[in-house]
């Protein structure tokens, strides 16, 4: 099956795979925002990294309209996960150190 992409965000646009869909019922839009801090709350004390990872993603979701929060995280890892949209379609988002991936919200 050939791969297929998007890109989101207006000046700063990233690529995303597109991977099927997901359900509307199935997410929960009030936990998302564009919490800088939030870092702090999963770690405590997060390496430089995390924060530099996290607070570019933070950055690039106020200016492309998207929300975010960390999904999961261990001590070595995060996910984070979002809501954005393109061209009016709403799209969930799970992005980790190796994919970024968009799912068609229906």
């Amino acid at each position: 099956m050939k791969e297929q992409y998007i890109a989101i965000g207006s000046k700063l646009a990233r690529r995303f795979e597109l991977c099927g869909e997901v359900s509307r019922d199935s997410i929960d839009s009030l936990e998302y925002g564009w919490d800088k801090d939030e870092i702090y709350c999963a770690y405590g004390r997060p390496s430089r990294t995390k924060v530099s990872i996290w607070h570019s993603w933070v950055d690039w979701a106020r200016k492309s309209s998207a929300m975010l929060k960390i999904g999961s995280h261990n001590c070595n890892f995060f996910t984070i996960e979002g809501i954005a949209s393109k061209d009016g379609q709403p799209y969930f988002l799970r992005i980790t150190a190796s994919h970024y991936r968009a799912y068609k919200i229906v």
